[in-house]
């Protein structure tokens, strides 16, 4: 998994981190400490006057495997957007869902497959590779499952 992008922000001391996890709730870091959590996604993140900063870790934008923290009103990506062919890429398995009950599994591990690709510091190059070859494999296995069902 690539590292998350560390951001400074003004009034707190030192970088904050945001790690998520692919189930959970993530981790928000502040030069290198966990925060303590508020309530929810909510956190609360020390200042240098000594009073404590409310922000909230919210879920990345267009597909975005990064969550973004929301302080003070102001969004702060937490890593890099991936580009737009990519998450065309990465949501091509939920094509399977056609396939019904089995189709709703493939669409599944091919998503969650391509989200862990989207996150890895593989080059740009390797990443277009990967998720391919997972909507490959998708269709493939899609395809069995149409043959074996007698709907191909």
């Amino acid at each position: 998994m690539s590292d998350p992008t560390p951001l400074r922000l003004p009034r707190v001391p030192g970088p904050v981190v945001v790690r998520s996890r692919f189930v959970g709730r993530p981790m928000v870091l502040v030069d290198g400490r966990p925060a303590r959590r508020v309530r929810g996604a909510t956190y609360e993140l020390p200042t240098r006057d000594g009073r404590g900063l409310h922000a909230t870790v919210a879920p990345g934008r267009r597909m975005s495997p990064y969550p973004r923290l929301v302080v003070d009103g102001q969004e702060h990506a937490t890593g890099p957007a991936p580009p737009a062919g990519l998450t065309l890429l990465a949501i091509a398995p939920a094509g399977a869902v056609l396939l019904g009950g089995l189709g709703m599994f493939l669409v599944l591990a091919g998503l969650a497959s391509t989200l862990v690709v989207l996150r890895r510091p593989w080059s740009l190059r390797a990443r277009y590779a990967a998720v391919v070859a997972v909507d490959l494999a998708c269709a493939v296995l899609g395809v069995g499952v149409a043959r074996v069902n007698g709907w191909l």
